[in-house]
């Protein structure tokens, strides 16, 4: 997809109904970015249990999951998981919430799509009684972090994180409200 000067974006909460497209491209975006750097075994198995459409229609149900949704043009180009979260040991606060995903195609990554996911992401969050919100970044993503960061998240910690047969490492990055 070329993108295009001018569009329109709409962000909005996902529904159920938006189960299965959502799954789609969840999957699509999780294997262009970490299949080539991931063993096979461990992407296909990884995505047969987080981005089947059963696992997303169970996410959207959830009521303490909020997942928003960016569309142009009514093309899906980003969205991101806000999670009810226990807070990992290295976050004394103990109301959280997590943000789970957040995954903008490729062809509008450098535009303002996730500065403005991640402003709604905040806003929502920063709307609940919670005391912050925490997510973990693999720790080979630098641009991922450098953008976390630039959205006023530090480095609190690591968790190891499980892909299949492999365990890596995540970065735990905090923003308190």
């Amino acid at each position: 997809m070329e993108r295009r000067q001018q569009y329109s974006l709409l962000f909005r909460p996902a529904h159920l109904n938006d189960a299965e497209r959502l799954s789609r491209f969840a999957e699509r975006i999780f294997r262009e970015t970490y299949a080539s750097v991931n063993r096979p075994d461990d992407i296909e198995g990884y995505v047969a249990e987080q981005f089947g459409l059963q696992r997303q229609q169970t996410i959207l149900a959830d009521p303490d999951i909020e997942t928003t949704v960016v569309e142009s043009d009514g093309e899906l180009i980003a969205y991101a998981e806000l999670w009810l979260s226990v807070a990992p040991d290295c976050i004394d606060d103990k109301n959280l919430l997590e943000i789970r995903r957040l995954y903008v195609d490729q062809p509008w990554q450098g535009t303002s799509v996730a500065s403005s996911l991640m402003q709604t992401i905040l806003n929502l969050a920063e709307s609940r009684p919670a005391e912050g919100v925490w997510l973990g970044v693999w720790e080979h993503s630098p641009r991922a972090q450098a953008f976390y960061r630039k959205s006023g998240f530090v480095r609190v910690g690591q968790h190891d994180f499980r892909l299949g047969a492999a365990t890596q490492t995540d970065h735990i990055m905090y923003r308190r409200f």
